[in-house]
C-alpha cells in the first residue's frame, strides 16, 4: 500500500507533459510542502488571533483548489492543475493580506 502511494505521488503518469518529466517529484514535493505550511500558519492563526476564523475559513476554501490542483498534477493533466494551484495561491496571499489589514500595502 505504502509502495502504492509513493508510486502515484513520485512516478509521473504517461500523459505527463515530456518536457517536465524530470521536475514531476520536485512539483510534487512543493504541494506538499506548501499545504504542510498552510496547515502550519493557520494552526498558527488559531492559537494566537481571537477572531481567526475569517482568516482561516479563507484560507482553506483557497486550499481546496490548490489541493484540486495538486491531484490534476498527479494524475497527469499538468498545466491545468500548475495554472489553477498558482491562480488559487494569489487567492490566498490576497485574502489573507485584506482580512490583516495591509490591503493599503498591497498593491496587485
Amino acid at each position: 500500500m505504502i509502495n502504492f502511494i509513493v508510486n502515484i505521488i513520485s512516478v509521473p503518469p504517461l500523459r505527463y507533459p515530456e518536457k517536465w518529466k524530470p521536475a514531476f517529484l520536485a512539483m510534487q514535493l512543493g504541494f506538499i510542502a506548501g499545504g504542510v505550511g498552510l496547515i502550519g500558519r493557520d494552526f498558527l492563526f488559531y492559537l494566537t488571533i481571537q477572531n481567526w476564523e475569517p482568516l482561516v475559513l479563507s484560507e482553506l476554501f483557497f486550499a481546496s483548489f490548490i489541493a484540486f490542483g495538486f491531484i490534476l498534477h498527479t494524475l497527469g493533466f499538468a498545466k491545468f492543475g500548475v495554472i489553477l494551484s498558482c491562480i488559487a495561491g494569489v487567492g490566498s496571499a490576497t485574502a489573507f493580506i485584506f482580512l490583516i489589514g495591509w490591503n493599503s500595502f498591497f498593491h496587485l
